[in-house]
């Protein structure tokens, strides 16, 4: 689930964005949702520390009025996540050029001079992001690494978990049908496969595949019988999540 970030200093205009997000996620039920709408930028950098490693989206104000304007949050932003979807609301569109100075890529920039007009920019925002998740998600079904002298692929579908095993700088792969161990980084791999989720510091699971959570010995139960931890700091978040999923995959049945 991409988390969506908001940056805006005007309580007003910040719940007005809010509402706009959550009603057309809700609506087109995406894979997305709001973790954090603020009027402090530092506490969108103290979220991604806490949460590295998930690639996100993020409505900036420019003006915050604080010590960090929305332009200079960008490029703090692009630190901990280089492939997330920047996107600045503001009523000042003289700055648009400013923001390329920056070189945090922004996806778009909305200037917010009416509600209405604000809506049919962040709606087609989602949209465009959704679609193209969807495209490359498609155009990516396998996952490809080397094991050994032999190139593997592996349907995304059956990805169980990946986790670092005793030797250093090696991977294990567990999926629906067999395990393999491969040479790599845990955040390379979630770099390639940004729909997993870390649940604890040395395993990345696909959530699809997980059949129950066992909050007493917090553990993740696949369907033949396999399983992984889950870290106590994180159990409350993966359940949350993964009861997310099997509402919108019951709406879908």
């Amino acid at each position: 689930m991409m988390p969506i970030l908001i940056c805006e200093d005007i309580a007003q205009q910040r719940q007005q964005i809010t509402a706009i997000i959550e009603n057309y996620v809700l609506m087109e039920e995406l894979d997305m949702q709001v973790e954090l709408a603020t009027d402090d930028p530092f506490q969108i950098l103290e979220y991604l520390k806490r949460n590295p490693n998930r690639a996100g989206i993020y409505f900036l104000d420019i003006d915050l009025n604080d010590k960090m304007n929305g332009i200079e949050l960008a490029a703090q932003i692009r630190a901990y996540d280089d492939i997330g979807k920047i996107i600045f609301v503001t009523s000042h569109a003289d700055l648009a050029p400013v923001t390329f100075q920056y070189k945090v890529e922004a996806y778009d920039f909305i200037v917010k001079d009416n509600l209405e007009q604000l809506q049919k920019q962040i709606v087609s925002c989602l949209y465009s992001i959704d679609t193209r998740k969807t495209i490359n998600s498609d155009q990516k079904a396998l996952y490809v690494f080397k094991s050994g002298s032999k190139t593997r692929s592996v349907n995304q579908q059956e990805i169980l978990f990946f986790e670092t095993t005793s030797t250093p700088h090696v991977i294990g792969l567990q999926t629906t049908f067999a395990h393999y161990k491969f040479y790599g980084r845990l955040k390379d791999v979630q770099m390639s496969l940004p729909k997993l989720i870390r649940v604890h510091k040395s395993i990345l699971v696909n959530l699809e595949q997980v059949t129950a959570i066992d909050t007493e010995n917090y553990l993740l139960e696949f369907q033949h019988g396999q399983s992984c931890p889950v870290a106590i700091s994180k159990i409350r978040r993966v359940h949350k999540e993964w009861q997310a999923f099997m509402k919108k995959q019951k709406r879908r049945s």
